[in-house]
């Protein structure tokens, strides 16, 4: 199946060679299916960080082969789901699923008020499959915990080849920080996707390298690959990437301090309150910063995260944050309706704050931010929404951080809420929850928490 997906990129685009791959797939799947679903479930995960895009002869691009067995199996769940075994109430009912569910049902509202309804009903039913599988379906076999290291184990072995591959593709030019934006390809589409998904992953790696383990070679293995990935995320050059998983670490030092979290909530309000004095000071720095983006110099890459007025990437950033804010003020309640924002945004460009990598032709189209994507295409019930889930996930892991006693569980929430966070931060500068390289292993921590939460209830109310 993996080999198929590399076979993918040599053939031509046609009708023809998703024949010559397809037909082996479909008949392997349906074979599978019925023995044992959990075995396309693992073999999906691993594929997720090896598939490709695959273009046919109409235009419709597809990523191979994930996105072909996520398709059979969320009918497959859904039929299982709808027919045989509903979804268990103690998972279908908990704080976050409700949640979870009241934003796709909100998405499906705003889809139907959409300036597209094509593009939004597209979107609604990649979301549901998302939802299926990698939430409910995981939370479902993450009752066993043992299942969720597994998951972890999965994707990062798929992660491997993409990060080897990449590494030497940038060598052949020599590291330069003005080729990292696409060196990625084909596995991921660019750098910043690239970045923030080995961001995700570096926390587990790092705690399975330190914890002790019951052989010697699994610490040596876990060094290499956590090695790897850091080396990887350096030369991704995505410095929203680097940003969040610094925070991230931090945020895990703090909870190892065992502060209470009273104190937590009066640091972030010393934070805010600082910054609202300093607000001056900090935008006529960043105004007066040249430091440049994707130059040969890593310190000025760096201090161009500060530069709004002549490093294009953030200019276009904030172009892209305008944009969207002039959609919602046209569209507050329900947006222009999900996945159309690319679709839209170009006529609420001021010709004044676009730069040359501006666009109205909807290829380039993100809001370059997750939190005003949503503004601008499900209003502001959509961003409360998600921001709601994100706060509630957050919560329960804290919950459950204070109540076990097990130090295992309790790290592995720990390393589960950072990867988290690292994706809820990087959020506010880049947006890829609409593509199953990022949503899988959103929704699989997330899943990873709930099922946690619920099998520590379980085990008190059967006490």
């Amino acid at each position: 199946m993996i080999l198929l997906a590399f076979l993918a990129t040599f053939l031509d685009e046609s009708f023809y060679s998703v024949l010559i791959i397809g037909i082996p797939v479909l008949l392997f799947l349906l074979l599978t299916l019925f023995k044992d679903y959990k075995k396309i479930l693992f073999l999906l995960i691993l594929a997720i960080p090896l598939s490709v895009p695959l273009t046919l002869d109409n235009g419709f691009t597809l990523l191979f082969p994930s996105e072909i067995l996520l398709a059979f199996l969320a009918l497959y769940v859904g039929v299982r789901f709808v027919f045989f075994y509903p979804i268990d109430k103690k998972i279908l009912f908990h704080p976050v699923s409700i949640l979870i569910l009241l934003d796709l049902f909100w998405n499906m509202v705003c889809s139907i008020n959409s300036a597209s309804l094509e593009v939004s009903f597209k979107r609604t039913i990649v979301s549901i499959a998302y939802i299926l599988i990698y939430y409910f379906l995981l939370t479902e076999l993450f009752s066993n915990t043992q299942n969720i290291s597994k998951v972890y184990k999965l994707y990062i072995l798929g992660l491997v080849i993409p990060i080897a591959y990449t590494l030497y593709m940038h060598a052949e030019f020599d590291f330069a920080v003005s080729d990292s934006p696409q060196i990625s390809r084909p596995f991921y589409n660019d750098h910043t996707i690239y970045g923030a998904v080995l961001a995700f992953f570096i926390p587990y790696l790092i705690y399975s390298t330190v914890k002790k383990q019951d052989n010697l070679n699994y610490t040596i293995v876990y060094g290499l690959l956590s090695l790897l990935f850091l080396v990887g995320l350096y030369f991704s050059f995505s410095r929203a990437a680097w940003l969040s998983l610094l925070i991230a670490g931090l945020f895990f030092i703090f909870t190892l301090l065992k502060h209470k979290l009273i104190v937590s909530f009066v640091l972030l309000i010393l934070i805010i309150v600082n910054a609202s004095f300093l607000w001056k000071t900090i935008y006529e720095t960043a105004i007066e910063s040249k430091a440049i983006s994707n130059k040969e110099n890593i310190t000025e890459h760096v201090q161009s995260v500060t530069n709004i007025s002549s490093d294009v990437s953030n200019a276009e950033r904030i172009n892209r944050w305008k944009s969207a804010l002039r959609m919602f003020y046209d569209r507050p309640l329900m947006g222009f309706g999900p996945g159309t924002y690319q679709f839209y945004y170009g006529n609420y460009q001021l010709r004044t704050e676009m730069t040359r990598i501006s666009t109205y032709k909807g290829d380039r189209g993100h809001a370059h931010s997750e939190y005003l994507n949503k503004l601008s295409e499900t209003g502001w019930p959509g961003l409360l929404l998600f921001i709601s889930t994100g706060i509630s996930v957050f919560l329960v892991a804290w919950r459950i951080d204070k109540i076990t006693s097990d130090s295992t569980t309790k790290n592995l929430v720990r390393i589960t809420a950072m990867a988290l966070l690292t994706f809820y931060i990087h959020s506010f500068f880049n947006g890829f929850i609409e593509t199953d390289k990022m949503a899988m292993p959103v929704y699989a921590a997330i899943a990873a928490i709930v099922a946690i939460d619920i099998k520590l209830r379980d085990k008190k109310i059967n006490r």
